[in-house]
């Protein structure tokens, strides 16, 4: 039987913030985020706390494309704040409330709230919504191509070396509207990897992602020729038909995506 005890630890949270949080829009991965957040920082009473995503993961239980995705979203409405340039960045909880985006239960679209109380309401809160709301559609789609660009970029960083992650992440999104595949450009950062493992070229000379992805393009020059990429069999019972296997090692490319080479 569980027996917590507030002496052997405890996060103090205001009042004032619990009442803020119960009007606030969180989806269930956003919530174990910021917990595992206060727990990191509020729990050792501590404003700023320096954590890796796979402490989050620990702690969330949550898969690692989305643990990111959460983590980004806490980071867009200024719930969360970090700072840093590492792979490994320091967070804290933005307490100011009056500072995070208000948004509604159908997405990021702020709206006029009434507050209680003498303090003026900040200009993001008052103005009008715009008068093109995105569809369902639309943000499904964009949703779906911050997912890839994020899954892509730690793909790279898992497997090669990571660095420049915004210039990365800015410059995956591009390739993916101008028509590119998930498919493709894992493709290419398994094609230059084979060409590491082939050369042995020291890490101190790998790549990053910033260059690879960013203006100087760099994966024009690793075009798959071991073996070439096809659509995802609907009827493959390994990946039903998403082209990808999850296990607790990552993702990988199904067998059923994959062409052998002809000799």
């Amino acid at each position: 039987m569980a027996n917590p005890q507030a002496e052997k630890g405890h996060v103090d949270i205001a009042n004032e913030i619990v009442e803020y949080l119960a009007t606030y829009n969180l989806s269930s991965y956003e919530w174990r985020t910021l917990w595992a957040l206060w727990r990191k920082t509020w729990g050792w009473h501590k404003t700023w706390d320096r954590i890796s995503i796979s402490q989050f993961q620990k702690m969330t239980g949550l898969k690692r494309r989305h643990q990111y995705r959460a983590l980004k979203a806490l980071i867009s409405k200024n719930v969360v704040t970090n700072r840093g340039n590492g792979r490994i960045k320091e967070y804290k909880f933005q307490k100011d409330y009056l500072q995070w985006k208000i948004v509604t239960s159908a997405g990021n679209i702020k709206r006029s709230v009434t507050y209680r109380g003498n303090t003026p309401l900040p200009k993001e809160v008052t103005q009008s919504l715009p008068i093109e709301v995105p569809t369902k559609e639309n943000k499904e789609t964009i949703q779906k191509k911050e997912e890839d660009s994020l899954f892509i970029y730690s793909y790279y960083e898992e497997k090669i070396t990571g660095g420049g992650r915004e210039e990365a992440i800015k410059g995956i999104s591009s390739l993916l509207e101008e028509g590119k595949t998930s498919e493709e450009l894992i493709a290419r950062i398994d094609s230059y990897r084979r060409q590491l493992s082939r050369d042995g070229i020291e890490s101190r000379f790998y790549i990053r992602p910033n260059n690879f992805f960013g203006e100087s393009a760099r994966w024009k020059d690793y075009e798959p020729k071991d073996r070439k990429i096809r659509d995802a069999d609907p009827s493959c019972e390994s990946c039903k038909g998403t082209g990808w296997v999850f296990s607790e090692n990552g993702a990988k490319r199904c067998s059923c995506m994959l062409i052998k080479a002809t000799s």
